[in-house]
C-alpha cells in the first residue's frame, strides 16, 4: 500500500493514522455570517522571459480562483533571453491583466530573491496571493474562505495550494491537521516557507523577506535557494518537527487533509532548460 505524501510500510501507516486522530485540533468558533464579503487581494507574479507559461497561467487563475472582491495584478519580469521577455512585455500590456504601473520590467536580471523584495514592497492589502509563471491551477479555490480564516487566526500566516497531494509526513515528521467542521475544511501545518501558489499575511511576511534576501545577511546568504533563505529566517532548523512552535510562530499550512489531492501543477520544470538551449547554453 502506497501512503499519499510518503512511502510507508503497513505498520507506519498505521501508526500515522493513530498519530492523526489524537493529533487533529478542531477550531469551530469561527462565525460564518461574512466569509464571502467583498475584499481586495493583490496578486504578484514573478517571471522571466516565458510568455507562454505565463498566459496559462493567468487563464488558470481565472478560471479556478473565485473570489468576490478585486485582484490587481503586480508582475516582475526578468529579460533573461531578452526577445522572449519582449514578447511577454507585450503580452502582459494587452491582455487587460495588468495596469501598466505593475508591470516591472528588469533588463538587467535581479533574480527571484530580489524579484521577491520589489513585488512584497508594492503590495498594499493585507493579503496576497504570491504565483509564479509556471504554475496552473487545476482545482477551484475558494480565496474568499481562505482569507476569512487567516481574518479570524492570526497564527495562519500562509496557506498554500500545494503541487502534489497534501503529505502526511515530511522528512519522517508527521504534520498536524486543523479542522473548521462549519465550512467544513482541513489545513496542514507545513514546516517551511515554500514558493508555490500560497495566500500570505503582508504584514507578516513583507519585513522578512526583505531581512531574509538581503545580501549582507549572513544568516540566510549561506543557503542556496529564496525559498532556504526564508524559511532558516523564519525558524531553526531544530524546531521543524515542533507542531507548536510552528503554529505559534510561522503558520505555514498546506490547504486540505492530509492525501488530498494537489491543486496546481507546476508547468515550466523544462521550458528554461529548453530556451537555454536555444541560445547555445548561455
Amino acid at each position: 500500500m502506497r501512503n499519499k505524501g510518503m512511502d510507508l510500510t503497513e505498520k507506519e501507516i498505521e501508526i500515522l493514522n493513530a498519530q492523526r486522530e489524537k493529533n487533529l485540533k478542531e477550531i469551530d468558533n469561527l462565525k460564518l455570517t461574512e466569509w464571502n464579503t467583498v475584499r481586495d487581494c493583490d496578486v504578484i507574479i514573478t517571471s522571466s522571459s516565458r510568455p507562454d507559461l505565463l498566459e496559462i497561467t493567468m487563464k488558470h487563475i481565472e478560471d479556478y480562483v473565485f473570489f468576490h472582491g478585486n485582484f490587481r495584478f503586480i508582475l516582475n519580469e526578468d529579460f533573461v533571453i531578452p526577445k522572449e521577455s519582449e514578447k511577454l512585455v507585450k503580452w502582459a500590456r494587452n491582455s487587460g491583466y495588468f495596469r501598466q504601473e505593475d508591470i516591472i520590467c528588469n533588463q538587467n536580471p535581479k533574480g527571484l530573491e530580489q524579484a521577491l523584495v520589489t513585488l512584497i514592497k508594492r503590495v498594499k492589502t493585507p493579503f496576497c496571493l504570491h504565483m509564479q509563471d509556471d504554475w496552473a491551477f487545476e482545482r477551484p479555490i475558494e480565496l474568499d474562505r481562505a482569507m476569512y480564516i487567516m481574518e479570524h487566526l492570526e497564527n495562519v500566516n500562509n496557506i498554500l495550494f500545494y503541487k502534489a497531494s497534501v503529505p502526511c509526513a515530511k522528512h519522517q515528521i508527521p504534520l498536524r491537521e486543523y479542522s473548521f467542521p462549519q465550512f467544513p475544511q482541513h489545513l496542514t501545518l507545513n514546516h517551511s516557507w515554500e514558493l508555490m501558489p500560497g495566500l500570505w499575511r503582508t504584514d507578516f511576511i513583507r519585513p522578512k523577506i526583505i531581512e531574509a534576501m538581503n545580501p549582507n545577511n549572513q544568516k540566510t546568504q549561506k543557503f542556496r535557494t529564496a525559498p532556504a533563505k526564508l524559511t532558516n529566517y523564519l525558524r531553526p532548523k531544530n524546531k521543524r518537527d515542533d507542531m507548536d512552535y510552528l503554529f505559534k510562530n510561522i503558520g505555514i499550512f498546506f490547504w486540505g487533509e492530509r492525501g488530498e489531492p494537489r491543486y496546481c501543477r507546476h508547468i515550466g520544470e523544462n521550458a528554461r532548460m529548453e530556451a537555454w538551449r536555444m541560445v547555445e547554453g548561455k
